[in-house]
This record gives structure tokens, C-alpha cells and sequence, in this order.
């Protein structure tokens, strides 16, 4: 009846807008913030201090047009002729644009040794998303956190979930980095908090809102009130199963972030 759908939506409502405030935040954080993207270019977007690239004299801004005898357009051109000197572990010489000048220098690696860098990095631009895609971004993430939080209650699911979740110790931890590293990513790790205490409270285990929501459910299909005892009993197991969760997970916290 009425009753039963005006109290399932008042229960629902509190998780949901939990979901809903973090897709907000998650959305404004990325048309602010943007995307960082490799841009396929052949100018350098920096130089590694100490680098081999470094000491030949290479710097960011620089454009490469000639790596070890091979004509570079793009980044991709320059990752391709860097293959062979840094597996061979030889000296090679770069042609670059500098200030509308052209020179030619050598970069020197270990002799006969494969190196694994040469020191350059490519530019990176950032893409700043519009809202439509922006929101179709973090709707695809709501996605990927329901599916994780519906996990927990999949048996053969349960455990792998519980090895890769957060207690309220790692999460102080994450939430201390995450605001040392700047507002984007406190912002990210506070609306991931909320979206996934969202979906955890819709989880049909009582006593979380999900769980009444299924006690709901259960009366409408007996058409009567459960027993206060049986009541009593499903609380009993939500609360163990979650005393559970947070045992293991915290354990996993002290082994992961006290331990280390």
C-alpha cells in the first residue's frame, strides 16, 4: 500500500542522497579539475634532473626532430628510435629546435649496459570534460562502486572485496595524503567515502537501511509484522556480519599502512 512505498522511499532517501552528493562533487571535480592527457607531440614537456638527456644539454620546451638518425614528428616517433640505443645501451645523437634554432647534441648512456630511461617526459595537456561528459565519466565510477559494495554480500566475492576496502584507520590515512596532494584529490577521496557509505547503507542487511527496506519487503509478502523475535534475529546477523567486515578490514589496515 501507500504506507509501504512512502516508507521505503523515506528509507531509501538518506543513502541516496549520500550517491547523489558524490557524483555531484565527483563531477565538479573533474570539469574543474580536467583530465591530463600525453599529448602526441615531439616537444618535450620535461627533463629529468641528472638524466642522461640532462647532461647532453636537452631541456623541457625543446623540440626533438631527429632521435639516433630517425626523423620524430610525434612522441610516439620519439619512444620508437629510443628503443634501440637504450637496449643496446649506446650514445646517440639528437637534433632539437631551440628558440628557433637547430643543434645537434650526443647523449651519452652506459657503454654495452640497457638502460631503462633517457630522462625526457612528453607534454602533457589537460582536458577539462564538459558537464555532459563529465557526469557520463563519474556515472560509469557509480557503476564500478556498486558493483564492488554489491560484492560484499556475494560469498565467493566477499573476501577478495574485503582484502582491497578501508577501515576508518586507512581511511584517515588516505584522507590525510589525499589533502597534503591538494583539494582535487580530498574531494575525490571524501565523495569515494560517501558514495560507498551510500551504497553500503542500501545493502538489504538489517539494521542498514537496505535491511529494513527487506524487512519491509518480507512483511508485505506475509501481510503481517515480523515477530519482534525474528526482527531481533535478522539484526543480530547484520551486526555480526558487520563486525566481521570490520575486523578483517581493519587487520588488513594495521598490515598495510602500520606494518607496512
Amino acid at each position: 500500500g501507500v504506507g509501504f512505498v512512502k516508507r521505503c522511499v523515506i528509507l531509501a532517501a538518506g543513502p541516496l542522497v549520500n550517491v547523489l552528493l558524490a557524483f555531484l562533487i565527483v563531477t565538479a571535480a573533474l570539469m574543474v579539475r580536467g583530465v591530463d592527457y600525453v599529448s602526441n607531440v615531439n616537444t618535450l614537456g620535461s627533463v629529468e634532473a641528472g638524466s642522461p638527456a640532462d647532461e647532453a644539454g636537452i631541456r623541457a620546451g625543446d623540440t626533438l626532430t631527429v632521435v639516433d638518425g630517425n626523423v620524430v614528428a610525434t612522441w610516439e616517433d620519439i619512444v620508437e628510435a629510443l628503443e634501440s640505443p637504450l637496449e643496446e645501451g649506446r650514445d646517440f645523437d639528437v637534433t632539437l629546435l631551440r628558440d628557433g634554432q637547430e643543434q645537434t647534441v650526443t647523449v651519452d648512456l652506459p657503454d654495452g649496459v640497457p638502460s631503462e630511461l633517457v630522462g625526457v617526459s612528453a607534454t602533457v595537456e589537460t582536458y577539462h570534460p564538459t558537464l555532459p561528459e563529465a557526469a557520463s565519466a563519474t556515472l560509469s565510477y557509480v557503476g564500478q562502486v556498486a558493483s564492488y559494495v554489491s560484492q560484499l554480500i556475494q560469498p565467493q566475492h566477499t573476501m577478495e572485496v574485503l582484502d582491497q576496502s578501508s577501515s576508518v584507520v586507512g581511511i584517515a590515512v588516505m584522507t590525510s595524503q589525499a589533502a597534503s596532494s591538494g583539494a582535487y584529490d580530498l574531494a575525490i577521496i571524501v565523495a569515494a567515502i560517501s558514495m560507498s557509505l551510500g551504497f553500503m547503507n542500501l545493502l538489504p542487511i538489517p539494521p542498514f537501511d537496505g535491511g529494513k527496506i527487506l524487512i519491509e519487503l518480507i512483511q508485505l509478502v506475509i501481510r503481517r509484522p515480523l515477530s519482534p523475535r525474528v526482527a531481533a534475529g535478522l539484526s543480530y546477523v547484520g551486526l555480526a556480519f558487520m563486525i566481521f567486515v570490520f575486523v578483517v578490514v581493519l587487520r588488513n589496515d594495521v598490515v598495510r599502512f602500520v606494518i607496512g
